[in-house]
């Protein structure tokens, strides 16, 4: 997600991959704007020192050079939705994601 060198397209405008569709073989191209998400779903989440009953305030990591972003974490059994106060650019499926709570790991999973 977001790669834009290599594509091999021709474009009046810059274009990044958005998707990939494995199943027909494409690849899904479109805008900078369009690379942008508020909102994303985490599977296999772990919480260390166990999960939270509700919704909680969080600063949640999308990549490994990523910055922490502030964000609302909605606790689903192994799965959770985070929502971000800024949509994040180029939410990557397959990626972790981890979340905290001050400078403590509150967990992690991937996303989806």
């Amino acid at each position: 997600m977001g790669q834009r060198k290599g594509l091999g397209i021709a474009s009046s405008k810059p274009v990044y991959v958005l998707g990939v569709d494995a199943a027909t073989r494409r690849v899904i191209v479109g805008g900078p704007d369009e690379l942008l998400q508020d909102t994303l779903w985490a599977s296999q989440v772990n919480y260390p020192a166990g999960a939270p009953e509700g919704p909680v305030e969080v600063h949640a990591k999308i990549r490994y050079k990523a910055s922490e972003m502030p964000a609302t974490l909605y606790p689903r059994d192994s799965k959770a939705i985070i929502r971000f106060q800024e949509p994040q650019r180029a939410v990557t499926p397959g990626q972790a994601v981890a979340f905290y709570v001050g400078e403590e790991l509150l967990g992690g999973g991937i996303i989806e």
